[in-house]
């Protein structure tokens, strides 16, 4: 059986590789699911709300380094909606963010 600190080191190499993001049509749910609207994300990524927009019907992709925040901020939008991924993810997300403060 894995250890926890094995797991967390498997979850880091993942977290480590390049950028993922989510389909677009998902990117919209997990950010509404998780109460933010587009126009406090745009702010947090220091763009406009119809660039968000463009960023959630496929119109266009982030680059880099909005690219690495807006996959950050993907992963970590699941940890507040517990109903969007499966639960052991969202444990070790969670498990993860009070390891580090």
């Amino acid at each position: 059986m894995a250890t926890e600190e094995e797991l967390f080191a498997n979850i880091d190499a993942l977290l480590e590789e390049e950028p993922q993001l989510p389909p677009p049509v998902e990117r919209a749910r997990l950010r509404e699911a998780a109460g933010i609207t587009q126009a406090r994300l745009a702010t947090a990524l220091k763009t406009t709300t119809q660039t968000v927009k463009n960023y959630e019907n496929g119109r266009s992709e982030p680059k880099s380094p909005r690219l690495e925040a807006s996959a950050s901020c993907s992963r970590l939008m699941p940890s507040r909606v517990s109903a969007a991924t499966p639960r052991v993810v969202v444990t070790l997300v969670r498990a993860r963010s009070s390891a580090v403060k």
